[in-house]
């Protein structure tokens, strides 16, 4: 799909470090205010920078890690968000056939991620999130 871009006005409230268990490969879990976003670390091209470089080369090839986005499911359109297993969750959209989009991933502390999730699905925040607070505003007495 390409690299993981966060849209006009979208703020990244939550992300986790997960692994995909169709594919097994590690990467992201990350929420903004509209959608859930699994994200795979890009390894392509990295052994390179370690056989030239030794291991200049393998930090440097550490720090170019890059996130590709596998998938990702609208906020509105989260049907199923459930636990498959004692560290696993599968989340999937309202969508049939080709249209149906899931993904299942294991974590740690998929629990206490299953709650946000609900959480945010509900409300389109994550509990602690305070940046959606009001601002004060200072009035002048005269």
């Amino acid at each position: 799909m390409g690299r993981f871009v966060l849209l006009d006005g979208e703020r990244e409230l939550a992300r986790a470090q997960v692994t995909d268990q169709r594919t097994h490969v590690t990467g992201a879990l990350v929420l903004t205010q509209g959608r859930a976003v699994l994200l795979a670390n890009e390894t392509k091209g990295r052994g390179l920078f370690s056989v030239l470089f030794g291991a200049f080369g393998f930090v440097m090839s550490a720090m170019t890690l890059r996130e590709t986005v596998t998938t990702q499911i609208g906020r509105t359109e989260l049907a199923v968000i459930e636990l498959v297993g004692p560290n696993t969750l599968k989340l999937a959209n309202r969508g049939e056939g080709y249209g149906y989009i899931w993904f299942e991933i294991s974590l740690e502390d998929a629990q206490g991620w299953l709650a946000m999730i609900q959480y945010w699905v509900e409300h389109g925040r994550v509990p602690g999130d305070y940046a959606t607070l009001p601002v004060a505003k200072v009035v002048k007495r005269d």
